[in-house]
């Protein structure tokens, strides 16, 4: 299959080859006449003017359809990327809840705490490191674990909170009371789920602080196991799936 500069190419190519021959057949009109008569004449004209017309014209139409067409699959292309790079980290997902108080602001609140269970998973992160550092006690580190699985939950339901937001039709700026209502409430969905994961989080810190200088390698790897286990059923329950927790 030809390139769509290719395709352009030949078309501009074929165009001025009709326009050439158009200009010579002018200039030796009379003399073809003479020649071969004012019939076959006409016809030779007609037909090769056409023909190269119709060629450059066909092609010409086809390079620009693969343009345009390129054009919007490059667009497309980006505009998903752009969409996943947004949204793949805490970071990333917090510009998107700014952009959703900043168009939706009668969501300010609910969104608001949709940001500040991201400070708090920040914050586990924070203690949890401060807690090895201060105890020297680098054989927990592997906890670490339980925190990302946490992080992950909650990212995920708080990308369902931004999906849904881009999905809805409704026009925000005339929507009803009754749509912001319904709004809030899936919202609050998100907020009770990741809730209860995050209080899983501050507890199993809890837990640590209180064992970390009694702990060696081999009990560490007891009360982690045991949390990782409590973290993880509490990640599937916590989980929103179609607007639903699991």
């Amino acid at each position: 299959m030809l390139k769509k500069s290719e395709s352009l190419y030949i078309g501009a190519a074929s165009l001025m080859i009709a326009l050439l021959t158009w200009i010579v057949l002018k200039a030796v009109r009379t003399s073809m006449i003479i020649s071969i008569g004012i019939i076959a004449t006409n016809y030779i004209s007609t037909g090769l003017v056409w023909l190269f017309g119709l060629i450059g014209i066909t092609m010409t139409g086809i390079g620009l359809y693969q343009l345009i067409k390129g054009s919007s699959q490059d667009r497309l292309k980006k505009s998903s990327l752009a969409y996943r790079s947004k949204t793949s980290g805490q970071e990333e997902i917090r510009d998107q809840l700014k952009i959703i108080i900043a168009t939706r602001p009668k969501l300010r609140q609910e969104i608001n705490d949709c940001l500040n269970q991201l400070d708090s998973v920040k914050s586990m992160y924070d203690r949890f490191n401060q807690l090895i550092k201060s105890n020297e006690a680098e054989f927990v580190s592997g906890a670490i674990v339980g925190l990302k699985e946490i992080e992950r939950t909650v990212c995920s339901n708080l990308k369902w909170v931004i999906n849904s937001s881009i999905a809805a039709e409704e026009d925000y700026s005339s929507a009803t009371d009754k749509f912001y209502d319904q709004s809030r409430e899936r919202i609050r969905q998100v907020i009770d789920a990741n809730d209860l994961i995050i209080d899983k989080g501050n507890e199993f810190l809890l837990a640590l602080a209180d064992n970390i200088s009694q702990m060696d390698a081999s009990s560490a790897t007891t009360l982690l196991d045991s949390w990782l286990e409590v973290i993880r059923e509490q990640n599937e329950q916590s989980t929103i799936m179609g607007g639903r927790k699991n």
